[in-house]
């Protein structure tokens, strides 16, 4: 058997930050409210003549339901709280990897001696900070006497000098270089509502639904092409939300339906003819054509949404639990797609079977392990995230451990995913926190269920 061979490695990066901020407060007749700031940064990831960036910010907001003519009128009757805001903020961000301004070099062994090499990342002594502008205005409103509360929120996000590993010529002896090359939009809204539906001295019920909705945009990019790819299959395109696949896809016919055509396999000495998919072409403007690719996802959400509900059993036992979602969003299957090339997927059953022709899926010669648009599946999920229970003593056998109150805590999390997805766990992705490269599952481990309990001792 063949098997990867472990091994361990450890680095030290010297990062130096230094930051200040002022600010001023000012409130009118407890009604009116006003802030403003400014944050001046540095950073020893920058070269020095980008080190230092200043950051301002205000914002304001009017306690509505304070004012007479909205307590004495009918409005004050039905609302209790009436909160209106608006903010503006900037804010910077630090690059990918601390020596981005430098060209680097790593340590390599030869015939078991350490040496040096030129890394294959190129230095930027120009590059600066992500600057994000951010505007956003909103309302916090009660109804019933606060038992109703909304939170409404609408922003709109500007990413300049967005930092991207942008790929160098060949020529030049190295293969990448951190630039500052784009324009990022992001806006978006969201709502928040909470209810107290029973409040009772034995019994009381809360509920809390939030909601939010974001759609990000490249405006521009300022590189020599005008599409960069990342890892497998994630894009960064003028006119596309950040980091949508981008890959080969089915040929079509007139009607939209996948087009098939046949093809010609001898397997021991039998000659089988398969009616296979055809991956779509693109036509240069040289007359060359050549395999097709196009954006086929993305893996942003449309909606992310949660609901959780706490019920108060006397004063001694509460119990909770919180449902998560996510709905829009596409995922990249890469683990169905390799168990199928390489014949150990649940559909290739059908070929052992005989319900299907062999090589449909397993080794298929037509290519169709590279129609990614075949791997990319609705990736909208809800998982039952919570579920918890806890118990307040405060008796006298407490009092007997030289404490006050004891609460004890049973929660279990991620127990059940509802979801179309084929793969184990739409909610994971082989680069982690990436901002580009994201809804890839690669033979990625699940979101673990687990169960914890508790013990907190007041004194």
């Amino acid at each position: 058997m063949n098997g990867a061979t472990p091994s361990a490695s450890q680095s030290i990066a010297d990062l130096r930050t230094v930051g200040g901020f002022g600010e001023e407060r000012v409130s009118l007749s407890d009604r009116l409210f006003f802030t403003a700031g400014l944050n001046v940064e540095a950073a020893s990831a920058f070269g020095p003549d980008e080190r230092w960036q200043a950051y301002p910010r205000a914002s304001g907001s009017w306690l509505v339901n304070e004012e007479p003519f909205f307590k004495d009128g009918a409005l004050g009757r039905r609302f209790t709280t009436m909160r209106l805001r608006l903010a503006y903020g900037e804010t910077g961000g630090q690059p990918p990897f601390p020596y981005a301004q430098f060209n680097n070099y790593v340590n390599v062994g030869f015939t078991g001696k350490p040496g040096l090499i030129a890394s294959s990342l190129a230095g930027n002594p120009g590059l600066r900070p992500e600057r994000q502008h951010e505007i956003e205005g909103g309302a916090d409103i009660g109804l019933l006497g606060d038992r109703v509360l909304a939170e409404l929120t609408y922003f709109h996000q500007r990413t300049t000098d967005l930092v991207l590993s942008v790929p160098l010529p060949p020529s030049t002896g190295q293969s990448q270089q951190y630039q500052n090359v784009g324009v990022l939009t992001n806006r978006g809204w969201e709502a928040t509502f909470t209810t107290v539906n029973v409040d009772k001295p034995r019994f009381a019920w809360r509920t809390r639904l939030s909601l939010a909705h974001a759609r990000n945009r490249v405006e521009s990019l300022v590189t020599p092409t005008d599409t960069l790819v990342f890892d497998y299959l994630n894009a960064v395109i003028p006119g596309q939300p950040i980091g949508v696949f981008f890959g080969g896809y089915y040929a079509r016919n007139p009607d939209g339906s996948i087009a098939y055509a046949p093809v010609n396999v001898v397997m021991q000495g039998t000659t089988y003819t398969l009616m296979l998919p055809v991956r779509g072409t693109d036509t240069l403007p040289s007359g060359a054509i050549v395999n097709g690719r196009k954006v086929i996802g993305d893996p942003t959400p449309k909606l992310v949404a949660s609901l959780g509900n706490t019920f108060d059993l006397g004063r001694r036992v509460q119990l909770s639990f919180l449902l998560d979602g996510r709905f829009g969003n596409k995922v990249a299957n890469f683990t169905r797609r390799i168990t199928e090339l390489f014949g150990v997927d649940q559909d290739v059953e059908r070929e052992i079977n005989g319900d299907t022709i062999p090589r449909t899926f397993s080794l298929n010669p037509a290519g169709r392990s590279l129609i990614y648009e075949e791997y990319i599946e609705d990736g909208s999920f809800v998982k039952l995230r919570e579920v918890a229970l806890s118990l307040h003593f405060d008796q006298a056998f407490v009092r007997h451990l030289g404490a006050i109150a004891m609460d004890l805590k049973i929660a279990a999390r991620n127990l059940h995913t509802w979801t179309k997805y084929r793969g184990l766990d739409p909610e994971v992705n082989l680069f982690s926190a990436s901002t580009v490269s994201r809804g890839v599952d690669f033979a990625d481990t699940p979101v673990p269920r687990t169960f914890l309990v508790s013990v907190n001792f007041t004194y």
